[in-house]
C-alpha cells in the first residue's frame, strides 16, 4: 500500500482543521465552557480517517483501461496478493467502528456505519464515480463489501466512551493568556479562510491578475472592520471564545486603532504586497509569522491579556457571561 495517498489526506485534514477551528472553538465553549484537548483529538482524529479513507479507496492511479467487476465472493483468497489485500480492507475500517463507539454508538450502529460506507464506495467505484467518468478505473470487489464490515465489526467492540457530567457552561471564567491568543488563532484562521474563498470568487481558478490578487486580502480586510465595527471592538474570534471588549469613550477610534494594528492591518499589508508584486509565498507567510509572534508574545507579557491591537486602542476583555455585560471588569 502506497504512503503518498497518506501523506495527502494528512494535508487535507490539517487544512480542513484551520478551516474548522473557530467553529469547534465557538461550539465547544458553548457546550462545555471551554476548549478540551480531548474534543480537539477526536476531531483531528476524524479528520484524518476521513481523508485517509477517501484518499486510499478513491486514489486515482493512472488507468489503463476501464477495470472489469469482481463478483465471486471469496475467489482469491487462496492467493498471496489477495489475502494481503484482505487484510488491509478489514484493517482500513477498524478505526471506522472505533470512532463510532467513541462517540458513544451502539455496537450495530457501528457495523450499520461500515456496511454502508463501504456500500458507497464499491457503489462509486462500479459506476466511475456515479458516471461521472467514462468507465470504472477502480476494481469493484464483492470481497471488498465483506471485509469492510468484518473491520468495522472489530473496531465495535471498542468500549464506548463513558459518560461524563453536565459542565458548568453558565459560570463566568477568566481572560487566560491561552484563551486570547486561541481566539486570535480563530481570527487568523477566519482571515485566511475569507482570503480564499474571495480568491476562488474572483480568479475561478486561474492565475489572478495583479488587481484581483490584492481585491483577495482588501476584501478580508474589509469584512473585519465590518464585524469589528458590529461587535463595538469584539472580533469573531474573541466571541468564538465568550470574550468580549468593554465599552469605551471612543468605540470608533478604538475599532479602527484594533483593526489596523491587528487581522485587518494585516490584510491590507498583504494586500498591498500582492499589489506591488513582491507576495510571491515567502515575503507574505514571513509577515504572517512576524504578526503571531508579536501579537500572540504580547498576550503573555505586560501584565495582563491583551494583545498590541488591544492595547493600542485601549480595549479590555472579560468573559461574555459575565454579569453586567455593559461595565465588565477589565483583565
Amino acid at each position: 500500500m502506497s504512503a503518498l495517498p497518506g501523506w495527502y489526506a494528512t494535508v487535507i485534514a490539517c487544512c480542513a482543521a484551520a478551516l474548522g477551528l473557530a467553529p469547534l472553538v465557538a461550539a465547544q465553549h458553548r457546550r462545555c465552557g471551554q476548549l478540551h484537548p480531548r474534543a480537539c483529538a477526536g476531531a483531528m482524529a476524524v479528520l484524518l480517517y476521513a481523508a485517509g479513507l477517501a484518499c486510499y479507496v478513491f486514489w486515482p492511479h493512472p488507468p489503463t483501461g476501464c477495470a472489469a467487476a469482481q463478483w465471486r465472493l471469496l475467489s482469491g483468497l487462496g492467493e498471496a496478493e489477495h489475502a494481503r489485500q484482505f487484510a488491509a480492507n478489514i484493517a482500513l475500517f477498524v478505526p471506522l467502528g472505533v470512532l463510532v463507539r467513541r462517540y458513544r454508538g451502539t455496537r450495530a450502529t457501528a457495523v450499520g456505519a461500515g456496511a454502508a460506507v463501504s456500500l458507497l464506495v464499491e457503489h462509486a467505484q462500479l459506476t466511475g464515480f456515479w458516471s461521472l467518468l467514462p468507465c470504472a478505473y477502480r476494481v469493484f470487489d464483492v470481497d471488498d463489501l465483506l471485509t469492510n464490515t468484518c473491520g468495522s465489526a472489530l473496531g465495535a467492540l471498542a468500549p464506548a466512551a463513558p459518560p461524563r457530567p453536565p459542565p458548568d457552561v453558565r459560570s463566568a471564567r477568566s481572560a487566560t493568556p491561552g484563551r486570547r491568543v486561541l481566539g486570535m488563532a480563530c481570527d487568523l484562521t477566519l482571515l485566511l479562510s475569507a482570503s480564499a474563498i474571495s480568491a476562488a470568487v474572483l480568479t475561478g481558478g486561474h492565475s489572478p491578475g495583479w488587481r484581483r490578487a490584492g481585491a483577495c486580502w482588501f476584501i478580508p480586510a474589509l469584512l473585519a472592520l465590518a464585524v469589528l465595527l458590529a461587535g463595538r471592538g469584539t472580533s469573531l474570534g474573541q466571541r468564538a471564545v465568550l470574550l468580549g471588549a468593554a465599552p469605551t469613550p471612543h468605540p470608533l477610534r478604538s475599532c479602527v486603532l484594533r483593526w489596523g494594528c491587528g487581522c485587518g492591518g494585516l490584510a491590507a499589508a498583504l494586500g498591498c504586497a500582492e499589489l506591488r508584486d513582491a507576495a510571491d509565498g515567502a515575503p507574505a507567510a514571513a509577515l504572517v509569522a512576524v504578526y503571531c509572534l508579536l501579537h500572540g508574545g504580547a498576550a503573555f507579557t505586560g501584565g495582563d491579556v491583551r494583545g498590541i491591537s488591544g492595547r493600542l486602542a485601549g480595549l479590555h476583555f472579560s468573559d461574555l457571561r459575565t454579569a453586567g455585560r455593559s461595565t465588565p471588569a477589565p483583565t
